[in-house]
């Protein structure tokens, strides 16, 4: 932790909640340190995915709640009766709804241009790549034991995890959510682990 970290979390007043794809991302990174690399990738998704959704919804509430109505949007009044009518946006809600493996895909490139005006696709496709290809490997460990090099997944060993990492801390980045986080290396991490052959722990120094 840097001491721009501390400053920076003196800013926060008294009853602050951090988001919870913070707490995701932050125990993701623990899972990481301490070789727990099937869990760090699920934690990593999972924080992907939340802080896509936590962020575009504040957006979306933003512009519902603006005094001028946005031409992006397409907010009409919906409901059963005349009280419980409210204003909604049905194009954004289709968009965030999708469920099964488009949505993450569906959530950084359709939703965000409709409601960011941006696209991590257009922008940005190597880390649309990683971030779809983590949420991809988040799948086959859940589902399938594991992931695997010839299906296009993350593997669960030090550097893909440490990529996979690296990739959702630039999508908070580029989402404009909260900066600091870290990925540092130690030289027990480092010091001998195989280029190739994925391991659960890294190999113990020698005797002598």
């Amino acid at each position: 932790m840097s001491f721009e970290n501390i400053l920076g979390a003196a800013d926060y007043t008294e009853g602050w909640e951090p988001p919870v794809y913070g707490w995701l991302l932050l125990d993701a990174i623990l899972a990481w340190t301490s070789y727990d690399y099937k869990k760090s990738l699920i934690l990593a998704a999972m924080a992907a995915e939340t802080m896509a959704e936590a962020i575009l919804q504040r957006e979306y509430e933003r512009l519902l709640g603006g005094d001028r109505p946005n031409t992006r949007m397409r907010f009409v009044e919906q409901g059963t009766s005349t009280a419980a009518r409210e204003l909604r946006d049905p194009v954004y809600s289709a968009l965030i709804e999708t469920q099964g493996s488009p949505k993450m895909k569906r959530l950084l490139h359709e939703a965000a241009l409709y409601v960011l005006g941006r696209s991590l696709l257009i922008e940005r496709q190597g880390l649309y790549d990683q971030i779809v290809r983590l949420y991809k490997t988040r799948n086959e460990i859940l589902h399938g034991g594991g992931a695997r090099y010839d299906t296009g997944g993350f593997f669960a060993h030090y550097r893909d995890v440490k990529n996979a990492l690296r990739a959702v801390i630039d999508l908070c980045d580029w989402l404009g959510g909260p900066a600091g986080f870290a990925l540092d290396d130690t030289p027990l991490l480092l010091d001998g682990w195989p280029a190739e052959k994925p391991t659960s722990k890294p190999p113990l120094p020698d005797a002598g």
